[in-house]
């Protein structure tokens, strides 16, 4: 429901409106998790998704929660500290925002391999 809130000042912005504001932490970590166990798995079943590959480590600054997905797998490989080919540090909501394209890396910490960072958004088209 907060995403389609985003969603719904997100346009009303384009309009003249107010920009969206975050989403509550709480509200935004458990939409992480709903989107790695419900989302992530069924992403390589598009036919045009290519081939892809890498580790994707999520830190959140706004809280003790970490990510840590493996593009071959297809899902969540681990939680807490692991190390990663890219790692990306910054709110829950900002995370969130990304791991579902509504928003860019620009006002995140990005460490590692950029691309895999395209890789994300091919996928998630």
């Amino acid at each position: 429901m907060a995403i389609h809130r985003w969603d719904a000042e997100h346009a009303a912005a384009a309009d003249g409106g107010t920009p969206p504001g975050p989403l509550d932490g709480d509200v935004a970590a458990a939409g992480t998790e709903e989107f790695m166990i419900e989302f992530l798995p069924g992403l390589p079943a598009k036919d045009d998704t290519g081939e892809f590959g890498g580790t994707l480590h999520l830190h959140a600054t706004d809280g003790q929660t970490e990510w840590w997905i493996d593009l071959g797998a297809r899902g969540p490989a681990a939680s807490g500290h692991v190390k990663a080919d890219t790692a990306i540090r910054g709110t829950r909501s900002d995370l969130l925002l990304w791991l579902t394209n509504r928003s860019s890396p620009g006002s995140m910490e990005v460490f590692g391999r950029w691309e895999l960072l395209d890789s994300w958004k091919q996928l998630r088209r």
